[in-house]
């Protein structure tokens, strides 16, 4: 499939930056809120599907997780897309497939198919995000764009101070399904309102689609996140149930295969834009240092977010007994921060070195991760946990506003539109990983942490001990859904009191260890900083 691409793509076009309204910005931020707003919404809907869909936090793991799995390699695509078929078809094309797949999650009636609906969402987005992102970049120039991009990570961290709140108020009054469908409501009317974003240049120079290429991201992607989703039940090296590869785990098999395949799409693609003239990962991305080390922090920034919400929610829903709203109360500490962060950025940041910016983020992260560890409690949080919850703000703000500028600044206008499917991928690789890795530690240590507790212990009975000890993957579980998966064993109520508080303890400690994690994670961002630009955003402009 060939398309054009002309030269207006390479430079910007003065007609189109002097007509170009902000009406066309603010529908923009509009789209770009419909998948904002819905991973929101199923962050604090834990407890929702839990008792209404009849998930458990493994389910729940993977329902955030499938998004950005399917994202994850989409994203490259989507990101090439729009060059063939037009920007502004595909932003609608991507709105209309996500109203289509709000409309399914509504009507879900089990966890099975909800998961499989994910995927439609994602599919939905890896259509719109790129657009969003590849209009900006085409729209608006120079100090425009980066007061664009600023704008657009507040919008974003603003709807993260108000939407857990309204969704988990939706929640706790309507239940899940009258929420999606409102979703699914103000997805319907950002598609009306697209009709007025402005057109950008039309294309004229041939390209070619690298279906080859599309097939190899997609599904090296795909192997790995499933994976490393799925190492807590099959094992990480040793499988732990009859399903093995050559006696090995699946998961490492899956994570080496996508590996592999990630590998040979780095080998695929310069030979093919070497041919062809263009391709999924163009060489002025993956030769310029400054593009790679940006979408790294846009990886760290989004996974952070992501990794972090997801333990904090399951502990405050499972352990603490937060409602959804209570939760969306919580996460709107964290939201405020990051709006105010990532407003200020350019206005009282850009001066700086963008290094010094990104390694202070990166010391909030790793002192947000501190902070929160020492947070849990055997019964929810204490003050410290809130505290974190300022500093990711105070982190993840100014890298979200940095990030895609870090980036385009170092592209060609063309390029520069293109780079959006992939920062949108790299966001996504960056959840995909962290939810999977957060959430097999979590998933491991408490079936862990259970068992080493209760292996011998006087107060429980020897078929009791001898069930936990043959369990081979056991539930990050609130106390009433122990009781309910643990009564037809447990044959007293001082046995199930006993069970119920070693639960705590090692749920506690469990939710400790995913922070552990976290906090490893953040670390290995730190080396990245002396390749990242030691230079202003916004340097001074040249006589």
């Amino acid at each position: 499939m060939t398309a054009t691409v002309s030269a207006a793509d390479s430079r910007p076009s003065e007609s189109v930056t002097e007509k170009v309204s902000w009406l066309s910005f603010i529908i923009l931020v509009a789209a770009q809120l419909v998948t904002i707003i819905d991973q929101a919404t199923l962050q604090v809907s834990t407890d929702a599907m839990i008792a209404q869909l009849g998930a458990d936090l493994p389910k729940v793991q993977f329902a955030n997780a499938t998004y950005a799995m399917i994202a994850a390699g989409g994203m490259l695509i989507g990101g090439f897309s729009g060059l063939l078929i037009g920007w502004h078809r595909q932003l609608q094309i991507g709105l209309v497939t996500l109203l289509s797949a709000f409309v399914l999650m509504a009507l879900a009636p089990n966890m099975t198919v909800l998961i499989g609906v994910r995927v439609l969402v994602a599919l939905g987005a890896c259509l719109l995000i790129p657009s969003v992102l590849a209009h900006v970049a085409g729209l608006y120039h120079g100090a425009q764009r980066a007061t664009a991009f600023a704008m657009l990570g507040a919008a974003l961290g603003l709807t993260g101070v108000l939407i857990p709140v309204a969704a988990g108020m939706l929640i706790d009054i309507f239940g899940f399904s009258a929420t999606y469908m409102v979703v699914a409501g103000y997805t319907a009317l950002v598609l009306v309102a697209s009709f007025k974003i402005a057109e950008m240049p039309k294309s004229e120079a041939a390209a070619k689609f690298d279906s080859i290429g599309a097939l190899l991201g997609c599904g090296g992607m795909v192997l790995l996140i499933v994976g490393l989703l799925q190492a807590a039940n099959w094992g990480v090296f040793k499988p732990l149930t009859d399903f093995a590869i050559f006696g090995l785990s699946p998961s490492l098999v899956l994570v080496c295969s996508g590996i592999l395949l990630l590998a040979a799409l780095l080998r695929w693609e310069p030979r093919f834009e070497a041919k062809y003239g263009s391709a999924l990962l163009p060489k002025a991305f993956t030769s310029n240092p400054q593009v790679m080390k940006g979408f790294y922090v846009l990886a760290l920034s989004a996974g952070a977010l992501s990794g972090v919400m997801f333990v904090f929610i399951a502990y405050a829903q499972l352990v603490a007994g937060f409602s959804a709203m209570t939760t969306g109360l919580s996460i709107m500490i964290m939201a405020v921060t990051m709006v105010i962060a990532s407003v200020l950025t350019p206005a009282k940041l850009g001066p700086m070195s963008i290094r010094k910016v990104i390694g202070a983020c990166y010391l909030l992260l790793a002192m947000a991760a501190i902070a929160l560890y020492f947070g849990m409690q055997v019964d929810g949080y204490n003050s410290l946990a809130f505290i974190a919850l300022v500093l990711i703000g105070a982190s993840c703000g100014p890298m979200v506003a940095l990030a895609p500028v870090i980036v385009t600044s170092a592209l060609a206008a063309r390029d520069a539109q293109q780079s959006g499917g992939l920062q949108a991928t790299m966001k996504n690789i960056g959840v995909g990983i962290f939810l999977a890795v957060l959430g097999t530690i979590m998933n491991l240590s408490i079936t862990g942490e259970m068992q080493q507790r209760t292996e011998g212990h006087p107060q429980l009975s020897v078929s009791v001990e001898q069930a936990l000890q043959t369990t081979a993957s056991m539930p990050f579980a609130s106390d009433e859904q122990l009781v309910d998966q643990w009564q037809a064993v447990v044959q007293t109520e001082d046995e199930m009191q006993v069970l119920v508080a070693l639960n705590a303890e090692a749920r506690l400690r469990s939710g400790r260890n995913t922070i552990m994690g976290f906090f490893i994670l953040v670390l290995l961002g730190f080396p990245m900083l002396r390749m990242l630009p030691d230079r202003s955003l916004n340097p001074p402009e040249k006589a």
